[in-house]
């Protein structure tokens, strides 16, 4: 999908641009003081311990989302998946809430938040992190400066199955915005190709962003066209 750049809005007009941040990346880099494999681990102890359930980590999941991603397959036929699912899900905000004590925000994510919020941008937070941990994070000290745009604008995990690259939360966020995609630009800020599919889904506009080259290529590869490896890039993008 190709990010259309239309002229410069101003006035009234400017409340038709909105952008859709997620949370790990854009944001935030959440396991910045707390291992992402060490979490992985205790995840699939506990789900072993109580629910006997064990599975290998695939690679590239080696985080507390691994298990997320493998619970279609983990809780096939069982006639107690929703308790699982309940329980995991409750695991891994445990998890994300306990890493957000110690997480980094992204540089220059401040700042273009601040930059965009003052030329009339409306936006959202949409994440396959819980809404509790996010929640944690903006009421931390060190996010008053951004905590008033996202007032009411956090849309995080809810069931798995709704998860993006379902574009759920993306859509939630479009209705509580008052932004319709076919009238107004509409962009996904992401780092994930989950990101990018859920964009595509909502028909948005998407702007990949991530430091890691690998993570570029794999969005390049998934079929984005727009994407960065700093946050200058991304708002000289934006106002191109």
């Amino acid at each position: 999908m190709t990010l259309e750049h239309p002229p410069p809005l101003s006035g009234s007009e400017r409340v038709a641009r909105c952008i859709l941040f997620d949370f790990d990346g854009p944001l935030v880099k959440l396991f910045a003081g707390y291992s992402a494999a060490r979490v992985a681990k205790e995840v699939r102890r506990d789900l072993r311990r109580r629910w006997d359930i064990r599975y290998r980590p695939v690679r590239g999941r080696s985080n507390c989302h691994g298990a997320i991603a493998a619970f279609p397959d983990l809780t096939r036929n069982r006639q107690d998946k929703d308790a699982i699912e309940t329980y995991l899900l409750a695991l891994v905000a445990t998890a994300e809430r306990r890493a957000v004590r110690d997480a980094a925000p992204t540089l220059g994510a401040e700042e273009l938040v601040l930059q965009l919020h003052e030329d009339g941008w409306k936006m959202a937070i949409t994440s396959n992190n819980a809404d509790e941990a996010i929640h944690d994070y903006l009421d931390q000290d060190r996010s008053a400066r951004i905590r008033p745009v996202f007032d009411g604008m956090v849309f995080g995990r809810g069931r798995i199955a709704a998860m993006k690259p379902e574009p759920d939360c993306v859509n939630e966020a479009l209705k509580a915005l008052g932004i319709d995609a076919k009238e107004h630009r509409a962009v996904l800020l992401g780092d994930s190709v989950s990101d990018y599919q859920a964009a595509v889904a909502a028909e948005i506009d998407f702007v990949g962003y991530s430091r890691r080259r690998r993570k570029r290529r794999q969005l390049r590869r998934a079929g984005a066209d727009q994407v960065f490896g700093s946050l200058a890039e991304v708002r000289a993008a934006l106002d191109a």
